[in-house]
């Protein structure tokens, strides 16, 4: 028996070859045959060698816990690359459910987020030791059972292979992927139980959430109860049996019901607008490179490890061979991961970036690589941000009509289609970070403001059309047309004339101008309605009003058009919204066009 044989770590055939390997094991020694290592070097690693030689156990403390702690029993390396080589063959055969964030390729906290972002609620579970009770027992079944239907025998000898101690091992490469198959028939339950109940559904490993904008959350997930003592949440009976007869107990000091009137976090993310995160983290960050700045590279790096060295991964990263990662590492990966959530075009992660680049100018390398991480798909001329979620959109369904009729058809212009609320602040934001870079290819990044501010208007131009911040960065605030000339401070629906703005939809909504209003009263001056929102009136300035507009006989029924709603009517040419007139557009895509030329 060569116990010294060095084991490869990667396995031969496709994915498709592995699940037909797979399912047609028949007893032991076909699975080493599947996992290209000797029956007996197989049998050696699973049986002969004592536990403590065949797993190092060690505990870490738990994040945000004074006195909690988790087990970690990591593998020794021949046993390691055997589950690895198990692992890759299970990720074949396993069809991941659609509501799976967690341990698979593609998936991240992030796509997690994302899912349940500008929610009205957001509900939390962690499921109680979520891998010890995946028992030896359980993982056999799983095997035996359906879709995989494995004989008695090579159903034992997998989940030897998965399991330690009598439950899945957290450190085992086996372990994410037989936790996800596990999960399967309890996914499918949840997922059909958030449908039905209207709500979003995800996993990640042991973090289930639920979230809706329904406007009252549903009974049969959870409910607030109150009593004497202060409010409780109660999950609701059918919720708690799916995860109860699928062998998981709640976590009931980890459940959260979050309003959209508070933080809400899915995964350590948050998630009330757009996937961000914590600002606790990013004042770490900015905190350590003030330390770095302050007293120095070696001060800096010893205090932070002294006061983070108790939450060390393992007592054996202490040992030499371990020490790699240095506080300007761990500085690395922290902006990192700033920018994977924010983007890597945003302001913060490209300051806090060109900050360390000024610590250690070594990393100036690390500039070229978010330039080229900006990629575009199609490489388009331009590439156009607005300040507003539906600026873009009147600007394509403008460029679509302006080009049927023969004009700009050289601009190739791609759209930067977010959903949120940019806002001005953090438009220039974005034109200060990414000038500050050496962006890649040929692309010219243009950010296009609305013009009812003044203060912002002085600062994203310059000249006649626009200001030019680097050679591949420009903005511009739109131009006045000219039936607004005596009213220039305007956002981009004032391209539009006052009847195209004031088109009804068939459910009888439309926009609002603000001087349609008497500035005092907010009562409309030729209809019976009235405006809630004061913050409408503030200024002399005309503005679209897209909330809070009532009929004064009834006050329940809001009548103004979101304004998301009326730039998708106009893209979509619904009817009444499909005969505008895009001629004031002009001014805009010529500005595109001079850049375009610059």
């Amino acid at each position: 028996m060569s116990k010294g044989k060095k084991l490869s770590l990667n396995l031969h055939g496709s994915p498709e070859e592995l699940t037909e390997k797979f399912r047609s094991l028949s007893d032991p020694k076909s699975i080493a045959a599947l996992l290209e290592v000797d029956y007996e070097l197989l049998v050696y690693y699973l049986y002969k060698i004592p536990d403590e030689n065949r797993y190092r156990v060690f505990n870490i403390r738990k994040r945000g816990a004074d006195s909690s702690y988790r087990t970690i029993s990591a593998p020794a390396k021949s046993l390691k690359i055997i589950q690895t080589k198990l692992a890759q063959v299970l990720s074949s055969v396993y069809l991941p459910k659609v509501a799976v964030h967690g341990f698979r390729r593609g998936k991240s906290i992030l796509t997690n987020a994302e899912v349940h972002t500008n929610q009205r609620y957001v509900l939390n579970i962690d499921l109680a030791n979520f891998f010890p009770s995946i028992n030896f027992g359980r993982v056999r079944g799983m095997f035996m059972a359906t879709p995989y239907n494995l004989n008695e025998k090579v159903s034992t000898v997998l989940a030897q292979i998965c399991c330690f101690n009598n439950e899945l091992p957290q450190g085992a490469p086996t372990s994410p992927i037989v936790s996800n198959m596990i999960c399967a028939k309890m996914d499918s339950q949840l997922r059909i139980l958030a449908q039905h109940s209207r709500c979003n559904y995800t996993r990640y490993a042991d973090d289930l959430t639920f979230s809706t904008s329904v406007p009252k959350f549903p009974a049969q997930l959870a409910t607030i109860i109150t009593e004497e003592k202060g409010n409780y949440l109660q999950l609701g009976e059918q919720l708690k049996t799916i995860i109860e007869s699928n062998g998981f107990r709640v976590n009931y000091e980890k459940i959260r019901l979050q309003t959209k009137t508070h933080r809400q976090e899915v995964t350590g993310l948050v998630t009330n607008q757009f996937p961000n995160v914590r600002r606790r983290y990013i004042r770490q960050v900015r905190a350590m490179l003030h330390a770095w700045e302050k007293y120095g590279l070696e001060k800096a790096e010893q205090e932070h490890f002294n006061k983070y060295r108790i939450q060390s991964r393992s007592p054996h990263k202490d040992e030499t061979k371990y020490r790699r990662l240095s506080f300007r590492d761990i500085l690395l990966g922290k902006i990192g991961f700033i920018g994977s959530i924010r983007g890597k075009d945003d302001f913060i992660f490209i300051k806090l970036l060109n900050k360390l680049i000024s610590l250690s100018p070594d990393l100036i390398g690390q500039k070229e690589r978010v330039a080229k991480s900006i990629g575009i798909e199609g490489i388009p001329d331009l590439m156009i941000t607005t300040e507003g979620p539906s600026d873009w959109i009147h600007m394509k369904s403008a460029l679509q009509a302006l080009t049927t009729s023969g004009k700009y058809t050289g601009l190739a212009i791609k759209f930067d289609e977010y959903e949120y609320d940019m806002g001005e602040i953090k438009l220039r934001q974005k034109c200060d970070s990414l000038s500050s870079i050496p962006l890649a290819g040929n692309t010219k990044y243009v950010f296009i403001f609305d013009r009812d501010n003044p203060d912002t208007i002085s600062k994203v131009n310059e000249g006649i059309h626009f200001k030019k911040w680097s050679d591949k960065v420009f903005s511009f605030s739109i131009p006045v047309p000219k039936h607004r000339k005596k009213t220039p401070e305007i956002s981009i629906e004032f391209n539009y004339t006052d009847d195209e703005i004031k088109t009804v939809d068939k459910e009888g909504r439309r926009l609002f101008i603000s001087h349609e209003f008497h500035r005092d009263s907010q009562i409309h001056k030729t209809e019976n309605l009235f405006c809630k929102d004061q913050n409408k009136f503030k200024t002399n300035r005309i503005c679209i009003i897209d909330d809070h507009v009532y009929s004064i006989e009834n006050k329940t029924r809001n009548l103004a058009l979101p304004k998301k709603k009326f730039a998708k009517y106009v893209l979509e040419r619904e009817p009444n919204f499909d005969n505008f007139d895009f001629t004031n557009f002009c001014k805009i895509f010529d500005n595109l066009e001079k850049i375009n030329q610059s």
